[in-house]
């Protein structure tokens, strides 16, 4: 008798474990590569808060539009939500007629899709932060380092000309967030009064060691002039920073190099001064919002309603940034 009650226990058991199971939601999470540092963060964090609420599965795409494609086409019929870092933001339209069609709910994060690829959808959102602010906030640390845009700071200003002779190094051509922050970093320069000489914009790919290589080849050429650098993340920041600076002497000013994203190894280059200061991209508060999304999406007792971020154009989340600087006590 008792065997038969173990027997008739374990059985209910599996009953309950396949029941419980199949009532796990499923979370498709992409992102177009796996060597992102920001990225990782916000992978982390995500991983971190969604997997003890749901089933996750997390697809990488090696840079490859071709790639997301199928790997989209794989989940579809198997989860519950795709939260998309896109390849080529310019094939988010495809995703949400994809989404529409088998009525599944899709978060666009960290590259920003065309408002005409979403509006038409009432279950697709954007998360991240806003580009033209950072840029924006790039070109005050700027101004606190230069000064006064007639008599600019001579110890910054090497060459004396009352001019900044600047590179901006951009993340990657055609990206939302890198052209945004770019023509934010430069129209603000020139609100604020100061004369710029442009020396390069150089694309180097979200990369440390692409920057690194560019000033590498091209410093003792056209960018042995430079007055400033503002890099549209803090990897590239680091990059040209660790050359510049093992070519300098000891007693040699640094050039003010300022980056964006404020990650781990951001933050302690700007406190050991390699940076002169970064711009905080709040990876915890972009996967808190992500998050929010997909339970209110998934779960039947939660509505919009609850969501604590504010919503522009009807479908953006834009997370609000900060500068970081190192503390002088």
């Amino acid at each position: 008798m008792r065997r038969l009650i173990y027997f008739i226990l374990s059985i209910f058991l599996v009953f309950v474990l396949a029941s419980c199971q199949s009532n796990t939601k499923q979370v498709s999470v992409f992102y177009y590569d796996k060597d992102d540092t920001f990225l990782n963060l916000i992978s982390d964090k995500l991983t971190s808060e969604l997997s003890e609420r749901y089933s996750l599965k997390n697809y990488y795409a090696s840079k490859s539009q071709v790639t997301q494609n199928l790997q989209v086409e794989e989940s579809i019929g198997n989860t519950d939500i795709l939260l998309m870092n896109m390849v080529d933001r310019l094939s988010s339209g495809v995703i949400v007629d994809k989404c529409k069609q088998n009525d599944l709910p899709v978060i666009f994060f960290n590259r920003e899709p065309l408002l005409n690829d979403m509006i038409n959808y009432e279950y697709c959102y954007y998360v991240g932060p806003d580009p033209e602010k950072q840029g924006k906030l790039q070109v005050e640390c700027a101004a606190s380092i230069f000064g006064d845009p007639k008599n600019l700071n001579s110890k910054y200003d090497i060459n004396h000309d009352n001019k900044i002779q600047l590179v901006i190094l951009k993340g990657e051509q055609g990206h939302q967030d890198a052209e945004k922050r770019t023509q934010a970093c430069l129209s603000a320069l020139r609100n604020k009064g100061y004369d710029i000489e442009l020396i390069s914009i150089g694309v180097c790919n979200w990369s440390r060691m692409e920057a690194y290589n560019l000033f590498w080849t091209q410093y003792n050429t056209t960018l042995k002039n430079v007055e400033l650098i503002l890099s549209n993340n803090d990897e590239m920041a680091i990059g040209a920073a660790t050359y510049i600076r093992s070519i300098l002497s000891s007693d040699e000013e640094m050039v003010p190099i300022i980056g964006v994203d404020a990650t781990p190894d951001g933050r302690e280059a700007v406190n050991s001064k390699l940076l002169a200061s970064t711009i905080v991209n709040d990876h915890e508060k972009q996967a808190d919002a992500i998050s929010e999304l997909t339970d209110i999406f998934l779960s039947e007792d939660k509505s919009m309603n609850s969501f604590k971020y504010t919503i522009y154009n009807s479908k953006y989340v834009y997370i609000e940034s900060e500068i970081y600087t190192r503390s002088e006590s």
